[in-house]
């Protein structure tokens, strides 16, 4: 296949798959030049389902699944009622969003998802010449 289109195929997969769903956390930064803990939380649990169910990988799949549960819970307590602070998930989320902890662990989060997926892309798209989007 021509390396050029092989390019293009890689390319055309990072920017629609794995930078595309991140335009709604870019534009709450650029508008509000703050995320808040909750909205960073729910976007990684939804980035991690979304791009690595694009995966060939049935590991990377079944491994995508597991921080999504824990940031599902993370958001869950983050929007928790005032009687339900007590409970010890909601303590600890809430200790380390103080700490800005949180919004940290948040952006490795969705910076080493997208680091795996770019890999895979590339190995797809560049070495393997697999096609994106076959019209």
């Amino acid at each position: 296949m021509n390396p050029k289109l092989n390019r293009q195929n890689f390319f055309c997969s990072v920017i629609l798959i794995v930078l595309i769903p991140l335009v709604p956390l870019v534009l709450e930064l650029a508008i509000k030049k703050h995320c808040p803990n909750a909205t960073l939380a729910i976007t990684v649990s939804i980035y991690c389902i979304t791009v690595l169910t694009a995966s060939n990988s049935w590991a990377w799949m079944i491994f995508s699944i597991l921080p999504s549960i824990i940031f599902s819970g993370i958001y869950a307590s983050l929007i928790t009622e005032e009687k339900f602070k007590h409970l010890p998930l909601t303590t600890v989320v809430n200790s380390m969003g103080n700490s800005n902890l949180l919004g940290l662990v948040s952006y490795l989060a969705i910076i080493s998802i997208a680091f795996i997926h770019i890999r895979e892309r590339y190995i797809r798209h560049i070495k393997n010449s697999e096609s994106f989007l076959p019209f």
